[in-house]
């Protein structure tokens, strides 16, 4: 286990640096590498390490937990004096999931997972192309007998995401399947 400890502003990272701490083998508290945090307007990402002080520099939160795994790396590594900078080359950068061919949307805690891997790239959206695989009320055959997420799941899932840096964007083709949709009265 490596003990970290994290310096500055850190209210609205506290979420996601619980739930990864497990994944990357993290022990939170003093008495290891102390990382100051910085969050700063330029997009950019800094992280370095020196002795036991290090330093994370971000724009954005996901661009945050990146470095964070960038780091972790390095000291599992053996890698204990870095300086680490990147610049982000697109303002949004990430991936879209079909969660409507087959059956085949993936369950809570898979989506969960790979949330907790896009926050680790530095990937800030991910798109859940649904068609109908998700629960409406009052319209009980909308995407009958398929998987599907209900209103409670959607949210979690999006707050989760957030946590992390993530914006959650649920899609819809409506154009090419408006007669699927219009067939119901």
């Amino acid at each position: 286990m490596i003990k970290v400890h994290f310096t500055g502003d850190l209210q609205a990272l506290h979420a996601g640096i619980n739930e990864l701490a497990p994944q990357l083998g993290i022990e939170l508290g003093e008495g290891g590498y102390t990382f100051d945090v910085r969050q700063v307007a330029e997009p950019i990402l800094k992280v370095s390490l020196h002795g036991a002080q290090g330093c994370i520099v971000y724009s954005e939160y996901c661009q945050f937990f990146r470095a964070l795994g960038l780091a972790v790396e390095q000291l599992q590594d053996g890698v204990f004096e870095f300086d680490i900078e990147e610049k982000p080359q697109f303002t949004m950068n990430g991936p879209m999931f079909d969660m409507s061919q087959g059956n085949a949307a993936f369950n809570v805690k898979t989506l969960k997972t790979i949330i907790r891997q896009l926050a680790l790239m530095g990937l800030n959206p991910l798109m859940l192309y649904c068609e109908d695989s998700f629960e409406v009320k009052k319209q009980p055959y909308f995407g009958y007998m398929r998987a599907r997420y209900t209103e409670e799941e959607m949210r979690e899932l999006d707050d989760y995401a957030y946590s992390l840096g993530i914006e959650m964007i649920p899609c819809i083709q409506t154009l090419a399947h408006m007669p699927d949709t219009l067939r119901w009265s």
